[in-house]
């Protein structure tokens, strides 16, 4: 089962090697050592019960997922490969792993749009305007807002644009403003006449846009022009995938994307949902995943339960770090309780459960305006993110909220490794690098010291 120096699943998803930095997150013992740990009690045992991890203890339950090629794909995080594989399986099994996966490929496009649209606020809302800004710029904004949840400002700025020279701009900005006015607009953006054309929804299948830059605007001042990517096409897809995903099923469809959703769409149905919806993810229970959509702890969340025990039950960083290492740990345990033994695989995927825990404080932590405690524990998770860690739906969201903070560096750096993820990403790289030219020349030249 286990090798030195690394931990092998199928054995373990089929040969593949979780690395040195999966297993990392829980911290302390040899990536390949089979010991369990000393069980820290840091939820009560029969919540630990409910969490995926134990389902699959036993070799032969995860050798099983092993041998599907779907599961081999999604653990390396090739979307579209598992979306294919899956599509081939007619099973209720199936059916609900190809909608995981449809899901999963949804959140990262709205990530993308999130990026582009804070990117477009950061770059032109009022306060930064600058003599020579393209007209199309209201375009672009109205879309932004749109995408935040601003309606009242997006429907400001839409309309605006029907005098562009620019090929289509106002094609698609009258084609917003009309969508825009009705309540329930956002599954209207596919297959509506006057915006960009995408292929029929077909679970298994991942289309591919037509590549960023979208738009070639030029500015009032001068001969200069500046490409911009149209947020337009992320949010395009991110609806494309979610109707893919209620199609093969709407269950886990909405269970899956209830934590990702954006204001402007409507509401998901989220219903009962199994393994396929929690298997290497973040969330170790259907409660947990719940918790993330919600805010509210539902009965049966460890997470919940975790940051309970912190004193006062107020978490702060280093009571999260703790109860999230002491998490992975008390999993661990019981995983070499339910499996007969103890096994190299048990660590990294009781890891899991770590960064989720870190990851859902952070979310917490904002959601109660704390942004330091936020903050800080969202670049403890990015710290514990790497390799088959490396969530790109977490990854481009701190992206996404670098942005909002004009943090262009650190978004560039997190929005590299993830471009190639999915066809059209790299449109979210054209919109933040505008953003860092801006920034870049509101620092001013800088000053030499001697």
């Amino acid at each position: 089962m286990s090798r030195v120096g690394s931990v092998l699943v199928g054995s373990v998803l089929s040969g593949l090697i979780l690395t040195a930095a999966l297993a990392g997150c829980a911290g302390g013992d040899d990536v390949g050592a089979a010991t369990a740990p000393a069980a820290v009690e840091v939820v009560p045992a029969a919540l630990a019960a409910g969490a995926w991890q134990l389902s699959v203890a036993d070799p032969s339950a995860l050798n099983a997922l092993g041998a599907d090629p779907g599961w081999t794909a999604r653990f390396g995080w090739d979307l579209p490969a598992a979306a294919a594989a899956f599509a081939s399986d007619a099973s209720p099994e199936g059916r609900a792993a190809l909608a995981r996966v449809h899901a999963e490929m949804g959140a990262i496009y709205r990530q993308a749009a999130l990026i582009q649209a804070w990117s477009v606020v950061e770059t032109y809302k009022p306060e930064q305007r600058r003599d020579g800004d393209p007209v199309e710029v209201a375009y672009l904004l109205g879309v932004a807002y749109a995408a935040l949840g601003d309606l009242d400002a997006a429907r400001a700025n839409l309309g605006q644009s029907g005098a562009s020279a620019a090929p289509g701009v106002a094609q698609v900005d009258a084609t917003w403003a009309a969508l825009i006015a009705e309540d329930d607009f956002a599954m209207g953006l596919l297959g509506v006449e006057g915006l960009y054309s995408l292929p029929a929804v077909t679970p298994g299948e991942t289309p591919s846009p037509r590549p960023a830059p979208h738009l070639s605007l030029p500015e009032t001042v001068g001969e200069l022009t500046v490409e911009a990517a149209d947020p337009t096409v992320s949010l395009q897809l991110a609806m494309w995938h979610r109707a893919a995903a209620e199609a093969a099923d709407p269950a886990v469809a909405g269970a899956v994307l209830a934590p990702w959703t954006l204001p402007l769409e409507p509401p998901l149905a989220v219903g009962e949902v199994g393994l396929e919806a929690l298997f290497l993810g973040p969330w170790p229970t259907v409660a947990d995943l719940a918790f993330a959509a919600t805010g509210e702890a539902p009965e049966g969340s460890l997470f919940a339960a975790a940051l309970d025990a912190c004193p006062g039950g107020t978490p702060d960083l280093y009571c999260v770090q703790e109860s999230a290492q002491n998490l992975a740990r008390q999993l661990q345990a019981a995983m070499a309780e339910a499996g007969g033994g103890a096994h190299g695989d048990h660590r990294p995927l009781a890891a899991l459960a770590e960064l989720g825990l870190i990851r859902h404080a952070s979310r917490r932590a904002f959601a109660a305006g704390d942004k330091e405690l936020g903050a800080r524990l969202m670049i403890s998770a990015i710290d514990l993110s790497s390799g088959p860690t490396g969530d790109p739906i977490f990854l481009l969201k701190t992206a996404a909220w670098d942005a909002s903070v004009r943090n262009t560096l650190r978004a560039q750096q997190n929005l590299h490794g993830q471009v190639n993820r999915l066809p059209g990403l790299d449109a979210a790289r054209r919109s933040l690098d505008a953003l860092a030219v801006r920034v870049s020349r509101d620092a001013g030249p800088a000053v030499p010291l001697h």
